[in-house]
This record gives C-alpha cells, sequence and structure tokens, in this order.
C-alpha cells in the first residue's frame, strides 16, 4: 500500500509546475512602487494569480483573517486554502466565482483543485 501511494503522489508532482500559479499582481510591492502611503491597518493587500488555467484575485483584509476573492472562468471544482500545518479550509465558490473565507494566522495557499495552486502567502 506504501508503494502505490508514493507512486500516485510522485504522478501527482509531475503536474505541479502546471498547476503553479504566478503572481502577478501585489498591492504590497505596488504601493513601493509608486511611493503611495499607505496604513498596513487600514488596508487590504490585494494580489492576483494566474496560470495557463484560471485567473485568482483576492484581498487579504486589515483584520488578518478575512479572505475575499474571485475565480476566473468559473469552475465546478473544489477550492480549499491550505494551511502550513496540512489542515485545510473548504472555500465556497458561487456562480460567479466569488468567495469568501476566514482562515487563522499563519502561512497558507488557496488550491483549485487540478488547476491551480498559488505559493505559500505570509499575510
Amino acid at each position: 500500500d506504501d508503494a502505490v501511494q508514493a507512486a500516485y503522489a510522485a504522478f501527482g508532482m509531475s503536474r505541479i509546475d502546471a498547476l503553479l500559479a504566478e503572481l502577478v499582481f501585489d498591492s504590497a510591492d505596488a504601493g513601493q512602487l509608486v511611493g503611495m502611503r499607505a496604513s498596513a491597518d487600514t488596508e487590504a493587500r490585494m494580489m492576483t494569480f494566474v496560470n495557463d488555467h484560471l485567473t485568482v484575485d483576492f484581498g487579504l483584509h486589515a483584520d488578518g483573517r478575512t479572505i475575499v476573492g474571485q475565480i476566473d472562468p468559473v469552475v465546478d471544482v473544489p477550492v480549499d486554502i491550505e494551511r502550513e500545518d496540512g489542515s485545510s479550509i473548504d472555500v465556497a465558490v458561487d456562480e460567479f466565482g466569488r468567495f469568501r473565507v476566514a482562515v487563522p494566522a499563519g502561512p497558507m495557499r488557496l488550491r483549485v483543485h487540478q488547476l491551480l495552486v498559488t505559493p505559500w502567502i505570509e499575510r
């Protein structure tokens, strides 16, 4: 059983490059580039990730727990937030690809199963 599970895991890893999304916009960096002054306590951090399959826009709210976003195009597959400790939080996505979820503090990444995974995000 262990050998079979390891083989399945190795095969799945061959697709990781196709699934990994690229960060194409991060408001934390954009503010520095244009010389904007903003308080980290009052601003949401906006980010955009893309790969060959999807675009994901989402904001990390100043409360440090709330994530609001949108997946384009809309897909009918499970979406979750993976945490560094190996746990995950299911994300409900509406018919327009929008979602809102509260997550505990700590590194996380968004996974749209079989289509996209973001790099680890630190808030």
